[in-house]
């Protein structure tokens, strides 16, 4: 497939996806400094019914063989996931974003998400091509197999059919969002809109990738890094992750115009160099853990791979410490004077 084919199916879901994020101001980071500072969970529950609309889209999918959609599951790195996911998460904190965050943030002027976005590549970069590749082979030498062959989901693990797990799951799942009162985050989309656009959107993402052999939906990792690759291997290099990330922040530029939200954020020099290294241990623990929080837990929970919802268990634990640290332990920093950047 051409790169130019690559592009266009790329931003078939890069654009909408760029567009929705903006209009909702989704950002796991934000969305876990919510619930662990703030007790408040609408991004929670917005996450919550993206990943309950793919999880069930997903199946329908594959179950009735629409668009030859088929998983490939993240293998079960396990002590990979553990690691990489709780430093993810401690290390978004203090890069004040998520991955997908500092992709779509760049189109509305966020410079801020621009240097950490760089770091990202980079530390991405380094595990999977660079000079720490050795270290993420060997984080990734201790894998969890089936005895079966079968990749390693929650389903098969116990096995059972898939649905004798997501009608339960979906079930809990919606019982939680159904006691959720209505509400928006930072004036954007209400969490069930936006929720559901997502996770249309998402389900969408295995179709259009099929053909270009991602098979993934929606991810970053697997897709900035090959930026920094690409200067050595020629653009070839680049897959259909590369082009739908690429997409965001065009897609983000779009609802920021039409909303009056777009604005230059450039962060003093000790902001810059914070949110770097932050990007740069966010690229590096992504890269091992195999997915970043959009990988794993927007787009890898709902296959009900175990590498995923390990990965994002722990990325929230990371997240919760990254936040007790930063904003919790001092008495100095009055709760409700943390400042957010969008």
């Amino acid at each position: 497939m051409s790169l130019l084919q690559l592009a266009l199916l790329g931003a078939v879901i890069g654009l909408p996806l760029g567009y929705a994020l903006q209009k909702t101001n989704l950002c796991f980071n934000s969305a876990y400094r919510e619930a662990v500072v703030h007790r408040r969970t609408v991004l929670l529950r917005l996450i919550g019914l993206a990943v309950l609309v793919q999880m069930i889209g997903l199946a329908i999918l594959i179950q009735f063989n629409i668009g030859g959609v088929s998983t490939n599951i993240v293998p079960f790195f396990i002590i990979a996931a553990m690691i990489g996911g709780f430093f993810f998460g401690l290390s978004m904190v203090y890069a004040e974003g998520c991955s997908s965050t500092v992709w779509y943030r760049v189109g509305n002027g966020n410079m801020g998400a621009f240097v950490t976005l760089l770091g990202f590549a980079l530390g991405e970069w380094a595990i999977r091509y660079g000079p720490l590749i050795f270290l993420g082979k060997a984080l990734q030498s201790f894998e969890v197999t089936l005895t079966s062959g079968e990749p390693v989901t929650l389903p098969n693990a116990i096995g059972v059919n898939v649905w004798l797990v997501i009608i339960p799951l979906a079930i809990l799942l919606g019982w939680w969002l159904l006691r959720g009162k209505p509400g928006s985050y930072l004036s954007g989309w209400d969490w069930r809109k936006g929720g559901l656009i997502l996770g249309v959107i998402g389900t969408l993402a295995w179709i259009v990738s099929q053909p270009t052999g991602w098979a993934y939906g929606v991810g970053v990792v697997g897709g900035t890094g090959e930026y920094v690759q690409m200067f050595f291997d020629g653009p070839g290099i680049l897959n259909w992750g590369s082009f739908l990330v690429l997409a965001l922040p065009f897609g983000a530029f779009i609802a920021a115009w039409r909303g009056r939200q777009l604005r230059w954020q450039i962060p003093n020099l000790s902001s810059t160099l914070r949110m770097f290294l932050a990007g740069l241990a966010m690229g590096v623990s992504a890269a091992i853990a195999g997915g970043c929080n959009i990988g794993h837990g927007f787009t890898g929970v709902p296959t009900l791979a175990l590498s995923s919802l390990t990965a994002t268990i722990f990325t929230f634990l990371g997240a919760w410490l990254g936040n007790y640290l930063r904003f919790m332990r001092s008495p100095r920093i009055p709760l409700s004077k943390i400042k957010v950047n969008p």
